[in-house]
């Protein structure tokens, strides 16, 4: 072969192999971005909206039952509940004598004249309240007269009398000493060992009262007491009356 086909030959060479060589540099900058150290940097990533704040949870539901609607009119019944108790107070009830400073007078007297509604309802069935409980027949009164507690009871419907020579402080306390049941937490009269609740409904809004103010409940005009033992009741009742 003479030297210019030679050369020729080995010109083609040297132009394949940079060939080659071009291509493989450009096969790599490709596979690893074709940047090398000039290419722009890609444009930062703006950060989407922040999660909404978490919701606080509701508040608890009220367990307080809601007050019976219409009110049932004391003047279309004459009595609420199933008896269990006799009337008049009990033998360790009031015989005559003051009780918690409340007097046994032998004539009411009405200038303060006021009635508490008080409801009494056992695994959901309504108990009487007795008839005559704070009225004290002559032959067993200690002062051997007829009196009658300034708190006191007439009928069976559940409404309890304050009548008094003036205004003053009269309570459920007083109340059940006058008639001589024991009334706590766990017990009144001679029912035992079911939880007990007490409920007020004044101007229609029912509130719970804790055990430690219920002897304390003041004996208001139009105020209404439940008192609920054993099962829960799903409504309050409601009574309402003519007069205070």
């Amino acid at each position: 072969m003479n030297d210019y086909n030679q050369t020729s030959t080995n010109n083609r060479h040297r132009n394949l192999a940079g060939e080659c060589i071009v291509l493989m540099l450009g096969a790599m900058l490709a596979s690893c971005g074709g940047g090398g150290g000039n290419s722009p940097s890609p444009p930062p990533v703006s950060p989407g909206p922040s999660p909404a704040p978490v919701p606080p949870p509701p508040p608890p539901a009220s367990t307080t039952p809601p007050l019976a609607s219409p009110a049932i009119d004391l003047a279309t019944v004459d009595r609420v509940g199933v008896d269990r108790w006799g009337a008049y107070n009990t033998d360790t009830g009031g015989k005559g004598d003051p009780v918690q400073g409340v007097p046994c007078l032998p004539d009411m007297d009405d200038t303060y004249h006021v009635h508490t509604h008080l409801g009494i309802y056992l695994n959901g069935e309504a108990v009487t309240v007795p008839e005559a409980v704070g009225i004290v027949p002559g032959p067993v009164s200690t002062t051997g007269t007829r009196c009658f507690y300034e708190i006191h009871t007439h009928d069976l419907t559940g409404k309890v009398h304050v009548e008094a020579a003036e205004p003053g402080v009269f309570t459920l306390g007083n109340f059940f000493a006058i008639w001589g049941q024991p009334f706590n937490n766990t017990t009144l009269g001679d029912i035992t060992g079911l939880p007990i609740v007490v409920y007020s409904v004044d101007d229609n809004v029912v509130s719970e009262v804790p055990d430690d103010e219920w002897n304390d409940i003041e004996l208001t005009s139009k105020r209404q007491i439940v008192i609920q033992i054993g099962t829960p009741l799903t409504e309050i009742p409601n009574y309402t009356w003519t007069g205070d």
